[in-house]
């Protein structure tokens, strides 16, 4: 009877086994492609991060070593007495203008906030990053700019 070899069949080992095979397959595969997905995720939040540390160091194509070597001689060339003084006050703001430039660059671009208050407007997210970029970009320039100011000195502009 029907009955009786359909319950035959299910208490064969054989098909208990390849149940459980499929069943194990299954957890495999979808513990796989869950890890997977965690490994990739993890490797896009390592590139991001790398990116945002490197758009943080932008402004360090302009001041850098060679800068600022020639910034001191500019200083120096002037012969004013207090030319040594003045340069290294001016070092000074740079350096930190420079390195403060460069954390708000980086934690913009990771969305995380600064001391500088540069996070997004809660609903406004994307344009508020984009018009921070913007902005530090800005002043990236300007700053670019007050350096080649700065590598044409002259008595009347050290003080």
């Amino acid at each position: 009877d029907m009955p009786a070899l359909l319950e035959a069949l299910r208490s064969d080992p054989s098909y208990r086994r390849r149940k459980l095979l499929g069943a194990g397959g299954l957890l495999g595969l979808t513990a796989a492609v869950f890890m997977g997905l965690l490994f990739d995720e993890a490797r896009s939040e390592r590139r991001q991060k790398a990116a945002c540390e490197q758009a943080g160091q932008e402004i360090f194509v302009d001041w850098n070593d060679e800068t600022q070597a020639t910034l001191a001689r500019g200083f120096a060339e002037t012969e004013l007495s207090y030319a040594g003084d003045s340069w290294e006050r001016t070092r000074e703001v740079m350096d930190d203008y420079a390195q403060r430039w460069a954390q708000t660059r980086t934690a913009m671009c990771l969305g995380r906030p600064t001391a500088a208050g540069t996070e997004a407007t809660p609903g406004r997210g994307e344009q508020d990053r984009q018009d921070i970029a913007d902005c530090l970009e800005q002043r990236r320039e300007g700053f670019a700019g007050l350096i080649a100011a700065w590598s044409k000195l002259d008595t009347n502009t050290v003080v």
